[in-house]
């Protein structure tokens, strides 16, 4: 007969067993090994990473980052190659691929489609507008790209407001300084650890704890439908971040295009995610093209073109438990934007 203790240890076990079991077959998460880190005061891919990512059911991957904090097996040189256009591609994990393999990427499947060009994926998981704006000033321009892609995606705008990195002042944008947290050193050697990656590629029940720890930490609880500040402070805030980065742009010589990319609500009549996302993208959408036109910053809204390949593509372009473009989606994406990038080249 067991001990007490040993009984309600057995029972623990048992219940997270079951618990487990149960994530993975009703609510199944992203098994994330950490990937990002911060750097310059911004969310940033670690350099040199190579890592697993894996939503049970949907997509098991390989992430790989080169020692520039870049999605992409091979370095880059500060300079671009001789001969070619660099253009570096920001965005959130839609632009850094989560759900596909490296070579199956958007940014790396148009950088084979745009042969007189090198396609940079500086894109950064879990960021909003204002903290990919930062990263090309603080990181990304130093590399010199020609063309800077911004591709924005429904939760850009609620991802600023809940990390404060840029907001509105008096006079204009606010840039949160700088600083150093003497914690961070601490936190990454956690995350690093072989008994926390093991945990993290794994476990289900890690990732949901992982997922409201990131929730509690960088979200106000404002609403899902706060409709009246999100298409007034907060699609005005986004312009405004976009106006900065064209300043920044252009003061490099260089020049900035804007992409909206849909979500699968806007294809796929399955789709079982937040009601709130299908209104947020297609605000969005329309706020980026009115300011896009009024300061003259190429734009392009792909929804179109991408409903024509969904309804004749044999693949899904979206996973059905995950707002990610499948392999076969971020192909059709790149193939869209290397069209329209064509003009500049």
């Amino acid at each position: 007969m067991l001990k007490p203790a040993a009984a309600a240890a057995l029972s623990t076990l048992v219940v997270l067993a079951v618990f487990e079991l149960l994530l993975r077959i009703f609510h199944p998460l992203p098994l994330v090994v950490p990937i990002n880190a911060r750097y310059l005061g911004v969310a940033a891919p670690a350099p040199s990473v190579r890592s697993r990512v894996e939503l049970p059911g949907q997509y098991d991957t390989i992430v790989t980052t080169n020692a520039q904090r870049f999605r992409m097996p091979q370095p880059t040189p500060i300079e671009p190659p001789r001969g070619k256009v660099r253009i570096a591609m920001l965005g959130d994990s839609v632009a850094f691929g989560v759900g596909a393999n490296d070579d199956e990427t958007y940014p790396a499947a148009a950088g084979r489609l745009l042969g007189g060009a090198e396609v940079i994926n500086a894109g950064v998981i879990g960021t909003g507008t204002g903290e990919q704006v930062l990263w090309y000033e603080r990181w990304v321009s130093r590399f010199h790209p020609k063309i800077v892609v911004l591709n924005v995606f429904f939760n850009d705008v609620d991802d600023d407001r809940g990390r404060k990195l840029v907001t509105r002042g008096a006079s204009g944008l606010v840039v949160a300084p700088l600083t150093r947290n003497r914690w961070s050193a601490a936190r990454e050697w956690v995350r690093t650890s072989r008994p926390y990656t093991a945990l993290v590629a794994h476990s289900q029940i890690v990732a949901l704890l992982r997922a409201a720890a990131g929730k509690m930490a960088t979200h106000e609880d404002t609403g899902a439908t706060d409709r009246t500040w999100f298409q007034t402070e907060g699609l005005s805030l986004q312009t405004m971040e976009i106006g900065y980065l064209n300043d920044l742009v252009a003061s490099n010589k260089a020049r900035l295009v804007v992409v909206s990319i849909p979500v699968r609500e806007s294809f796929y009549a399955d789709a079982t995610s937040d009601p709130d996302v299908k209104w947020k993208s297609e605000a969005i959408a329309h706020s980026l093209a009115a300011f896009c036109t009024a300061k003259k910053i190429a734009f392009l809204d792909p929804t179109e073109a991408l409903r024509d390949k969904a309804g004749s593509s044999p693949s899904r372009l979206y996973f059905t438990a995950d707002s990610h473009l499948t392999p076969a989606g971020y192909s059709a994406l790149a193939s869209i934007v290397a069209s329209f990038l064509q003009q500049f080249l």
